[in-house]
C-alpha cells in the first residue's frame, strides 16, 4: 500500500502514510517534546476549540492557551496575504504590563472604522506622540462632537499656515490673560 513505520536502530522512528490519517481519543491527551518541532503543511489548517460550546465540568472555560516563557517570541509571518481576526461575541483585550506597543507600517494606511460605539484611549503616567514625516492627518467627525480636555499646557505650533473654518458661532474663554501675536496683517 506504500504506508509504512519504521523504527532504527537509534530509537528514530518514521511513519509515512499515503492515505488519510485519524486519531480519535476520547479521553485526553499529552504531547511531550524536549526539542523542536517543525510542521509543515501544504494546504489548509484548521483548529476547533470548544466545539460543543460549553464550559468545563470545573467551572473553568475551554480556552485556546498559549503560554511562552520567558526569552522566546511569537512570530507571524505572512509572505503574502491578510491577518484577519474576527471576534463574534466578546472583546479584544490587549493587556501589556510592562514593554512597548509598536505598529510599523512601511507602505499602506492604517484605518479605523467604528459602525456604533466609542474609543477610548486612557494613559497614565506617560506620553502619547504622532509623528508624521511625509503624509498628513485627517479627522473627520459627522453628527457628533470633538472635546479636548488638557490639565495643563496645550501647545499648537506650525510650521506653515493654519486654517480653522467653522461655520457657527466661535468662542474663546481665557481664565487669565490671553496674548495674540501676528507678525503680519490680522484681518
Amino acid at each position: 500500500t506504500g504506508s509504512f513505520t519504521e523504527i532504527h536502530p537509534d530509537g528514530s522512528s518514521v511513519s509515512k502514510i499515503v492515505g488519510d490519517s485519524y486519531s480519535i481519543i476520547l479521553r485526553d491527551s499529552f504531547l511531550h517534546v524536549e526539542a523542536n518541532t517543525n510542521v509543515t503543511i501544504d494546504k489548509a489548517l484548521k483548529l476547533f476549540v470548544n466545539k460543543d460550546g460549553t464550559a468545563g465540568e470545573d467551572g473553568s472555560n475551554h480556552n485556546f492557551d498559549i503560554v511562552i516563557g520567558a526569552g522566546a517570541n511569537i512570530n507571524i509571518e505572512i509572505t503574502k496575504g491578510n491577518l484577519n481576526t474576527r471576534v463574534i461575541d466578546g472583546n479584544a483585550n490587549l493587556v501589556l504590563e510592562k514593554g512597548n506597543h509598536r505598529i510599523d507600517i512601511t507602505d499602506g494606511k492604517q484605518i479605523l472604522n467604528f459602525s456604533k460605539g466609542d474609543q477610548t484611549v486612557n494613559l497614565k503616567n506617560g506620553n502619547s506622540i504622532l509623528n508624521i514625516t511625509d503624509g498628513s492627518q485627517y479627522i473627520s467627525i459627522k453628527n457628533g462632537d470633538s472635546l479636548l480636555y488638557v490639565d495643563g499646557d496645550l501647545v499648537s505650533e506650525v510650521q506653515g499656515n493654519s486654517y480653522m473654518s467653522t461655520a457657527g458661532s466661535s468662542v474663546i474663554t481665557s481664565g487669565a490673560n490671553t496674548c495674540l501675536t501676528v507678525g503680519g496683517d490680522l484681518d
